[in-house]
């Protein structure tokens, strides 16, 4: 017997609705189909009906009839069609088995070893049932191309176990998009947020513009009332930047734990970050340390021929002829080995390139841990007076201040205390000091020494006039290397830049302005 049509109680066939529109398929030579007025065969018909399944879940949907071609009557018979459907069908069953079979056969509690999570990682949130669960996807669907079935839910206990895990998996590996540092700062920020909302009774989840105000209001407690130390003293209101960076963090958890976009409703803090802005007055221009006072601070920590000075000034020569990142060598507050969280460079990938004399020509390094994680970064440093061919080289007298002459006697001292300490053969710091590395306040000191020191001699400007960060040092290189010609490629290539917001780094120097000097006559 046919099915029945559950619309209107009427038989209804397989590939009716096609065949209404389609002429009917025949063999070359074989008597022609007849159909009645409602286009039922009267004979025969090529497609079988349906089968009722048990399974299914609402009106049935009619078979899809094979592919008409223009010659597929003269190129296949309907033995041949026949078997194609067969197989179709079998698929179709093999695929609806599967569905209704669960995942592991359980009662209403999941044993704890199916769901467990064995550790931090996000490849650790993958439990046993999210990894059954995986291969029977895979495996229903897997050359079913084509087939638009309902399948039957699993049971409740485990698309619960299941939607929890790959919740967890997801937000784990929205953690790991960010750095550690930006982590603990976007958490900080919402445990302000969420006790202050608890205190006045608000929502934490702001869905309304009604409500959106709470967010400029909490802008404005933190920027003129938030009790903040800086340089030993206490006072009130937080800086416009560090205002902004919390909102930041609290629109960020609304948009990725509620999925709400908190910029579309809140139209009022921008500006309350404006207003802290005007209040504050203008900001200190970026200090940007020319090639004076750089070699002026260097020759003056090595003739102090310390251990530690020693390593500061390698450090500040790593920021400013190889514009490095402070983080990149040396333990900040937010990247420190401590935590695990370091980037600095390592001795393991540092490599000196020599003559047969023993004449370094160039230093080669690798930064695994970058600020762009998604790659690898290797570059080459080569000495002063190098040429493609090493017997073409053209040394100077003197070398002793060379970058890569200096940074391969490094190398060799960290090759010495390796001798001692072979277990540090993979983690000890480029610049260290009896293995540990340096911290960032160490180079931001001797920058701000050096620059007073600068200033007295009439070396640069008062650097009282500036602000002073580690970032003095990149600035400054990426200064001196723009205002001699080098290409914006190679200074990009170096200081490991993928945009143009690097030219904010370089400054135009009196150097430069004067090549702009007379160019109309």
């Amino acid at each position: 017997m046919p099915p029945i049509n559950g619309s209107t109680g009427q038989p209804r066939w397989a590939g009716e609705s096609k065949l209404t529109s389609l002429a009917p398929i025949q063999r070359r030579g074989a008597a022609p189909t007849v159909y009645d007025a409602a286009m039922k065969p009267l004979t025969r018909t090529l497609f079988r009906p349906h089968r009722v399944n048990p399974f299914r879940v609402g009106p049935l949907e009619p078979l899809e009839p094979l592919p008409q071609l223009s010659d597929y009557n003269s190129r296949f018979s309907d033995d041949f069609r026949e078997t194609m459907l067969k197989r179709k069908l079998k698929k179709r069953a093999a695929l609806l088995a599967a569905a209704v079979e669960p995942i592991v056969e359980t009662n209403n509690e999941i044993p704890l070893s199916l769901v467990q999570m064995t550790g931090d990682e996000p490849k650790d949130a993958v439990t046993f049932l999210v990894a059954a669960y995986a291969d029977k996807i895979k495996k229903m669907v897997a050359g079913a191309t084509g087939m638009n079935i309902p399948l039957i839910p699993l049971p409740k206990p485990q698309r619960t176990a299941i939607t929890a895990a790959l919740r967890e998996m997801s937000d784990r590996l929205i953690d790991c998009s960010v750095e550690k540092a930006t982590l603990a700062n976007d958490e900080r920020g919402n445990r302000y947020w969420n006790a202050h909302c608890d205190l006045l009774g608000i929502d934490r989840v702001i869905s309304t513009k009604e409500n959106a105000n709470a967010v400029a209001e909490f802008a404005a407690l933190l920027g003129l009332a938030w009790p903040v130390k800086a340089d030993g003293i206490c006072k009130r209101g937080m800086q416009a930047g560090s205002v902004s960076s919390i909102l930041g963090s609290i629109r960020k958890s609304h948009q990725l734990k509620h999925n709400v976009e908190l910029k579309a409703l809140d139209h009022r803090s921008g500006r309350v970050i404006k207003g802290l802005k005007k209040i504050a007055g203008p900001q200190k221009p970026l200090h940007r340390l020319n090639s004076a006072c750089y070699k002026n601070i260097v020759s003056d920590l090595r003739s102090t021929n310390t251990q530690k000075s020693l390593a500061i000034a390698d450090a500040i020569a790593w920021c400013f002829e190889g514009l490095f990142r402070v983080s990149e060598i040396c333990d900040t507050n937010g990247h420190n080995r401590s935590e695990g969280t370091q980037r600095y460079l390592v001795d393991a990938d540092v490599h000196s390139h020599r003559t047969t004399t023993g004449r370094p020509r160039s230093i080669q390094f690798t930064l695994r841990k970058t600020k762009q994680k998604t790659e690898i970064q290797t570059r080459k440093i080569w000495a002063a007076g190098c040429q493609p061919d090493a017997g073409d080289d053209i040394v100077a007298a003197s070398t002793g201040n060379d970058f890569v002459v200096r940074m391969d006697k490094r190398k060799i001292e960290n090759a010495a205390f390796l001798v001692k300490h072979p277990s540090r053969a993979l983690d000890l710091p480029f610049i260290n000091i009896n293995g540990q590395p340096l911290h960032r306040n160490d180079i931001q000191d001797a920058l701000q020494r050096g620059l007073q020191r600068c200033f007295e001699i009439n070396l640069c400007n008062d650097p009282k006039l500036y602000k002073v960060g580690t970032h003095t040092c990149r600035r400054g290189g990426a200064t001196l290397y723009y205002e001699n010609g080098i290409s914006d490629k190679s200074i990009m290539w170096l200081g490991r830049w993928q945009s143009i917001a690097w030219l904010v780094y370089p400054e135009v120097t009196d150097k430069g302005a004067q090549l702009m000097s007379g160019l109309v006559w």
